[in-house]
């Protein structure tokens, strides 16, 4: 199966083009267009368990495979400081040939054959990855059976998620850069497409917001972000020679001690992760996110759960070697991800759409899981990515079955007294709530706790990104129990026409419900992080940590600089690695000459036999058992104090909101607009940029294009005035050159 992966983004591939040809040739019906949508997804996810089975069984089959076409795949069977790895180059894609970079010898230059071929790559993060988008994604297809029944351009919407699964699983299985990016950029204009699918209809009363400003919103936002990504992109290709993840993750970790903490890997980390706050939403650039919600709810679902916004982490965690060596991007990350996490929160407690809540929400775990990866724990972001797939999905399509239930209407304030009439909704709405809460043992308390954990243990952590993320979580389980309250329990407030109509979805939405709330209640079981199983006795039995440390650790030098082995003064002392010529590189600022062998001295990387422990640990300091406990119960209380406020708020039909609501009016208000951010770069960014645009069209108008209209209109005068002497008269003609003779005698004889 693992030669064939290009099979996996094909099967969507495939459905997206006979959906789309037959449809718009009103070829097949809204049966057929769901069919063959919902089988090349559920194609795709087999082929998927197929991948992780045939990996999971052990690579030593492939060695025939690679030993016969060795240009064609590679493979590294891995250890337990190593992560086992599988590659296929299906063709040659860019033959750039060789390039100068500079910065690599006494000339200050190396050469490097780049040559970009269209490959795919596989490890343990890449597995997750595949079964996470790709079983949720299905799950979303046979949700939208149901959800878009009756609608107008159902085949389209449906041709639609197909190009969406197909963009999000070339990303995922990207063996280098540009691959990646192709499948990164694939998904914006897919977000485009599904977020303006109402292109027609208003979103936003209030704004005057269209569906299609809101799809180009997103679209252009990303732009910002992509910008930022591709600069970091062409730096790593100037400075390395590729675009291969392997191959940049090799000859930084091999030259460990040079590249460690210089400007130049800080700046790239710093790039890539300004495309990272476009694509997955983080401050300044997640103003798309909420107004994403225009779209059909099937499609919140899809691109906040599991595929879209989930690939700036992703990015993250398959360049953590750079980001390991650049500590200054890495501070970055983490406090641009905890700012997220609070600053998105707050606006999620003041929201009465509940789409745009779950909106919030998911900026706000966003933000979370760049906190993880920016203090070291990418294995805790990555397994916070997966919970939140399902409980995030679980929360979005239950909305959507509220929505669809309850005369078409996103505020909760016409809502209430729901769990009467949609029983299995409340109760799906319920579980991933308190999974995204953090209710001991439930898939959330796992991951997000543990990321809390991270950052306040780690050596790459301090103690306020901590206070902040608890304050965080607090805010998080206050606005989710809101949620359930308003829209489930207390007196119902529908208008009486849709109270007459309510009942419960049909199964093709509600089964989806209970799958997906059963991975957020039970899938944290798969990372029981270590200071849970120590507390009741069971050890290290953290199954993802496991299997996925060893493609993300740190190794050498940072590793070691974590346990003593390493300072930065012992990093100044010995300087970059000395290359396997014996030359240090240190006066040339670069490491070994030969383009594929990059310098890997043992003074340089000092990454030996007796840092294996450390590669291991990577750059955790332990918590005693009792700072386990301690840490085990603040979570159980956060969990408890957001649910009593949102009880204390909410529990009596929101009696106690509403006698508050005078006296925080202003407060209330902020929140409620966003805290005005929209307005803001409404005034400081978009006026300006238009008043500019309107000088420019004046000037190009009045000056360039008077400028050549003015030679026009002189060239057609000089032709008016001329033409009266070509009248094509013999007489005239020698009256004319008689004048002339004349008027030449008495110049002559004046």
């Amino acid at each position: 199966m693992l030669p064939y992966l290009i099979l996996i983004p094909l099967a969507p591939l495939t459905g997206f083009l006979l959906v789309g040809l037959l449809g718009s040739m009103g070829l097949i019906d809204d049966r057929w267009s769901h069919r063959i949508a919902v089988s090349a997804s559920a194609l795709a996810c087999i082929l998927s368990i197929g991948v992780a089975v045939d990996f999971s069984g052990g690579l030593d089959d492939c060695q025939t495979l690679v030993a016969a076409s060795p240009d064609a795949y590679e493979l590294v069977l891995g250890d337990e400081n190593e992560a086992a790895r599988f590659e296929v180059t299906y063709w040659e894609w860019l033959p750039l040939g060789e390039v100068s970079l500079r910065g690599w010898d006494e000339h200050h230059t190396r050469l490097a054959n780049l040559n970009v071929g269209w490959t795919f790559s596989v490890d343990a993060l890449t597995i997750i990855m595949l079964l996470v988008v790709s079983f949720v994604g299905t799950l979303i297809h046979i949700y939208s059976i149901g959800y878009m029944a009756g609608e107008a351009g159902y085949y389209r919407f449906f041709c639609y998620l197909n190009l969406f699964m197909t963009m999000m699983l070339t990303l995922v299985l990207g063996g280098n850069l540009l691959v990646m990016f192709v499948g990164w950029e694939g998904v914006g204009l897919c977000s485009y497409l599904l977020i303006g699918f109402y292109y027609d209809q208003v979103f936003d009363k209030e704004s005057g917001l269209t569906c299609a400003d809101a799809g180009r919103k997103a679209f252009i936002t990303n732009r910002i972000g992509d910008f930022g990504f591709l600069l970091g992109g062409l730096l790593l290709i100037v400075t390395f020679g590729s675009v291969d993840f392997s191959e940049i993750a090799g000859m930084i970790n091999a030259s460990s001690a040079f590249w460690y903490g210089t400007p130049l890997l800080t700046g790239i980390g710093i790039l890539l992760f300004v495309g990272a706050t476009g694509k997955s939403a983080q401050v300044p650039l997640y103003v798309w996110l909420p107004d994403a919600m225009a779209g059909p709810t099937p499609v919140s679902a899809l691109i906040h759960a599991a595929t879209m916004v989930t690939a700036g982490v992703y990015m993250l965690a398959r360049m953590s070697a750079l980001f390991w060596h650049a500590p200054g991007a890495m501070f970055v990350v983490a406090v641009v991800g905890c700012l997220t996490a609070v600053f998105a929160a707050t606006m999620g407690m003041a929201q009465y759409d509940i789409k745009k809540v779950l909106a919030y929400s998911t900026v706000s775990q966003l933000g979370f899981m760049f906190l993880g990866a920016g203090v070291g724990a990418f294995v805790a972001a990555i397994f916070h990515l997966m919970t939140h797939a399902f409980f995030k999905a679980c929360l979005f399509l239950g909305s959507g079955s509220v929505i669809a239930r309850a005369g078409h209407s996103n505020d909760m304030r016409l809502y209430g007294g729901l769990k009467k009439w949609m029983p299995i909704t409340f109760a799906t709405y319920l579980v991933a709530t308190l999974a995204i809460t953090g209710l001991p043992l439930l898939s959330g308390f796992m991951s997000k706790d543990e990321i809390l954990a991270r950052s306040l243990f780690s050596t790459r952590g301090f103690f306020w990104l901590w206070v902040f993320g608890v304050i965080g979580a607090v805010m998080t389980s206050f606005y989710m129990f809101r949620s359930v309250w308003m829209t489930f329990l207390g007196e119902n407030r529908s208008p009486e026409k849709v109270r007459e109509n309510l009942k419960e979805s049909p199964r093709t939405m509600t089964w989806v419900l209970v799958i997906l709330a059963t991975g957020a209640a039970f899938l944290g079981l798969l990372g029981i992080p270590g200071g849970v199983s120590n507390l009741v006795g069971l050890g290290d039995i953290n199954w993802l940590e496991h299997h996925l440390h060893p493609v993300v650790a740190a190794r050498g030098v940072v590793a070691m600089a974590s346990h003593g082995h390493a300072t930065e003064a012992g990093l100044a002392e010995h300087g970059p690695a000395v290359s396997e010529h014996g030359d240090v590189a240190a006066e040339h600022g670069a490491v070994g000459s030969e383009p594929g062998n990059v310098a890997a001295g043992h003074e340089g990387v000092r990454a030996g036999h007796q840092a294996e422990d450390v590669l291991r640990e990577g750059l955790s300091v332990h918590p005693t058992m009792g700072q386990e406990w301690a840490l085990f119960f603040l979570a159980a209380g956060v969990f408890a104090l957001g649910l009593l406020l949102a009880f204390w708020s909410y529990g009596n039909n929101a009696a106690r909101a509403k006698a508050l609501e005078p006296k925080l009016t202003y407060v209330r208000r902020l929140l409620y607009r966003k805290w005005f951010v929209d307005e803001i770069y409404d005034a400081l960014v978009l006026k300006p940029f238009w008043g500019l645009s309107r000088f420019f069209a004046g000037f190009d108008q009045r000056v360039v294009d008077g400028a050549v209209n003015f030679s026009a209109a002189a060239t057609e005068l000089t032709g008016q005035v001329m033409k009266l002497f070509q009248t094509g008269v013999v007489r005239h003609y020698a009256v004319w050159l008689l004048s002339g003779a004349v008027f030449l005698i008495w110049i002559m004889t004046k």
